[in-house]
């Protein structure tokens, strides 16, 4: 898991990662501070997920019409998700201070913003001519060599203040259960017990801001 990096990655640990996830591993980028973040670390984000063909846009996403919180809308609660089993028994997501994915021919957009989120470029908090709206990716995956990347656009969706909003909860068990987890849950079966236990430890570790990163010298 990499959460809300706050340093730059070397050449060797980003070939350390993509050989990690090429050779089988899971890496969950679990966001970025929109607000925090100094660009220069943004950009060695990117590069540290480019071989994944998918890139965060610093820019950020905003739904006034479906939202939690602010009525400014910087926290919009996104709907539109992929048929996969890591959106079983959900309805919504809430997204606060979310930027947004570009993403390649190859990789699956697991949520995208409702029809009234835009791209709020100028940071001004309304809808103007030119700035994207609907169908905004937010939440990709992709499968690369024997390996999984699932990349979060915001740090804030499992943190301690956001996992109780909306469906937030329920996603982190089945995105987490899911991964380490032989057994999906479908709407014909109830979720396993080990697939509960696994997503609950993994968010406990997210929840308590207990964070591994793979550094230059740890595999």
């Amino acid at each position: 898991v990499i959460w809300d990096p706050d340093e730059m990655y070397s050449s060797e640990e980003m070939e350390a990662v993509r050989a990690f996830v090429e050779q089988g591993g899971v890496l969950i980028f679990a966001g970025t501070s929109f607000f925090d973040t100094p660009s220069m670390v943004f950009d060695n984000i990117n590069e540290l997920l480019a071989p994944f063909d998918i890139q965060m846009v610093h820019e950020r996403v905003i739904d006034r019409t479906n939202f939690v919180g602010c009525p400014c809308g910087t926290t919009p609660v996104a709907t539109v998700f992929a048929s996969d089993s890591y959106f079983y028994n959900i309805e919504e997501i809430a997204l606060s201070q979310s930027c947004y994915l570009e993403v390649g021919e190859n990789v699956t957009v697991l949520v995208k913003g409702d029809d009234d989120a835009f791209v709020d470029k100028n940071n001004n908090e309304f809808h103007d001519e030119g700035e994207l709206q609907g169908d905004i990716p937010l939440i990709a995956e992709t499968v690369y060599g024997k390996g999984k990347v699932v990349v979060l656009p915001t740090e804030k969706t499992f943190e301690r203040i956001s996992i109780g909003r909306k469906d937030n909860m329920k996603f982190a068990v089945n995105l987490f259960g899911d991964l380490v987890s032989d057994r999906r849950p479908t709407e014909e079966s109830s979720i396993p017990i080990p697939y509960v236990f696994a997503g609950i430890a993994a968010i406990a570790v997210c929840g308590g801001a207990v964070v591994v990163f793979m550094r230059r010298y740890q595999k």
